[in-house]
């Protein structure tokens, strides 16, 4: 008999995963995090039921999270990520040889060792000697940064449990103050297809504390109705899309998922995803 992992999608949808095995099940003081092996995916983890990667798709997400507002800095030297304990967006960054040093966050260590273990691809840079791991609660660490970052990933799970404080107002306010003049924020902020009142309440909350804010979207099958949405904000009013494409030419083939035309057109939104965020 085949057994199915099911994510649920509020309370209309539900997302089935045929699955040959599972290679983990294990519960934290957080969270409960288990490992798939699928038929369709290859090795999936989850969270609380919810998926977070999968080895076949993961790229899309640490790409796009990663790579967007590391080229929209002219020199990002210190790069903090909270969340992102699996490592991919750590990975990614890496690609960029300006990084001096890059602060990893993550509330849970036993999403880094499962991560080690069964996702080697993902988290083959964690033991990176630019990287420092601080395990804590992210919104109890932001508070304590000034001027201290170039570039701050929110990698976060969605906005229940753990992540919940992460989507606040308080948040990004301490996210405002710990990034140095110039600097770029990016979170994943959730699939377009959500409710109109969710997104824009997510992207009013990060209104409130920086100048521009500028959502752009990607495919990730195995997310949520398949389109996901990530969110870059910097304090300067004047900022205008310009990435670095020397840069990116020397990692471009590497890459999976983005490619220098996507770049060029990164913040173009479909017409329902405005309407929904308030912007048309």
């Amino acid at each position: 008999m085949t057994s199915w992992f099911v994510e649920k999608d509020a309370d209309e949808l539900s997302y089935g995963y045929s699955l040959k095995e599972t290679l983990f099940s294990g519960k934290s003081h957080f969270q409960e995090i288990k490992v798939f092996e699928t038929k369709a995916y290859g090795k999936m983890l989850t969270i609380d039921d919810f998926v977070m990667l999968t080895e076949s798709d993961e790229f899309v997400y640490h790409e796009m999270i990663a790579h967007v507002p590391m080229l929209h800095h002219k020199s990002p030297r210190r790069v903090l990520v909270i969340g992102g304990g699996d490592g991919g967006t750590v990975r990614e960054i890496l690609k960029h040889q300006e990084v001096e040093h890059i602060v990893l966050c993550e509330i849970d260590s036993l999403v880094i060792d499962v991560s080690k273990k069964y996702f080697p691809k993902v988290s083959q840079k964690l033991d990176d000697p630019k990287l420092t791991i601080h395990i804590g609660d992210g919104f109890q660490f932001m508070r304590e940064q000034k001027n201290a970052f170039d570039i701050i990933l929110i990698d976060s799970t969605d906005p229940i449990g753990p992540g919940e404080g992460l989507f606040t107002k308080e948040f990004y306010a301490s996210v405002s103050k710990a990034l140095c003049p110039g600097g770029l924020l990016t979170i994943q902020s959730e699939s377009p297809w959500a409710q109109a009142k969710f997104l824009e309440k997510i992207y009013q909350n990060i209104k409130g504390s920086f100048q521009t804010v500028k959502p752009y979207i990607g495919s990730v099958p195995t997310y949520p109705r398949g389109l996901w949405s990530w969110t870059l904000a910097t304090n300067d009013s004047t900022w205008k899309s310009s990435f670095d494409l020397s840069r990116f030419n020397t990692f471009q083939g590497e890459l999976e998922y983005l490619t220098e035309g996507m770049m060029r057109n990164i913040f173009d939104l479909p017409n329902f995803y405005k309407k929904k965020l308030g912007l048309s």
